[in-house]
């Protein structure tokens, strides 16, 4: 569906409940049917007149900079600059607007619909970035089930992953496991991870979160993300780097 579609159905949607909210009256009216073809152009001319004060207002709104990127990021698997720095952004924000004792963030490749570009990074980027309304929750999981999470990303090909230093899954003989520096996350505690309700919900195959403790914050992924962009300047710009999060060896020992 185009961004023009959908703008037609916002704005027709709009409508229609405000003709929902009027008092009731009665009217005569006379309809007919109309075949629509690629020839048929009266009525969109009649709706691009009746959307395009909203279509500017939206576009303006969409217009505004909000921050600056280093270079242009693009997704790739296993990592990549703009997985690590989207899941670094988010980590940051968690830890200081939400828990400051959550130990990982993970995010999911296919939930990253397009790049930052270098230079000005706008809201519309953003949208563009994250389109859907996926909201952050906080998913515990022991070190038993945090081995299986470093395996199923593995798996896929490889994930956005942070942590409070630099954090990596590694592929030894006996197994995927997190790594916080070269120290392995194989004690008793329990583990707080930060990703979407998406993924906490079982999503893209994530089901070791199902049926675990979670906190939901109902804060927007991407409202995060404009706030971390926030902070961001031309001489201080967002950037990130490709720095070893996933490394497949399997002939690793321990």
């Amino acid at each position: 569906m185009s961004s023009k579609t959908t703008l037609y159905i916002y704005v027709l949607g709009f409508f229609a409940l405000q003709a929902c909210n009027r008092l009731p009256y009665t009217s005569v009216q006379q309809g007919g049917l109309q075949q629509l073809d690629s020839n048929w152009t009266e009525t969109h001319q009649k709706i691009d007149a009746l959307i395009q004060p909203y279509k500017n207002q939206i576009g303006s709104q969409m217009n505004v900079v909000i921050g600056y990127s280093a270079f242009e990021m693009i997704k790739a698997r296993p990592e990549s600059a703009l997985g690590n720095g989207v899941c670094d952004m988010l980590m940051q924000y968690g830890l200081s607007e939400i828990d400051e004792s959550l130990d990982l963030c993970i995010m999911n490749h296919g939930g990253l619909r397009a790049p930052i570009p270098k230079g000005a990074v706008t809201i519309g980027r953003i949208f563009e970035l994250m389109p859907f309304d996926n909201t952050l929750v906080i998913v515990e999981l022991d070190s038993t089930e945090l081995n299986a999470l470093a395996s199923h990303i593995l798996v896929k090909g490889g994930e956005p992953i942070a942590g409070v230093t630099h954090t990596s899954i590694v592929n030894y003989k006996s197994g995927a496991c997190f790594m916080a520096g070269e120290q392995a996350f194989t004690n008793n505690k329990t583990y707080k991870i930060l990703t979407s309700n998406y993924l906490a919900d079982g999503g893209d195959g994530y089901n070791v979160f199902v049926g675990k403790p979670r906190t939901e914050t109902n804060i927007l992924i991407r409202q995060a993300l404009i706030e971390g962009f926030s902070n961001t300047t031309e001489t201080a710009p967002f950037s990130s780097q490709v720095d070893g999060r996933i490394i497949w060896d399997p002939n690793l020992d321990e």
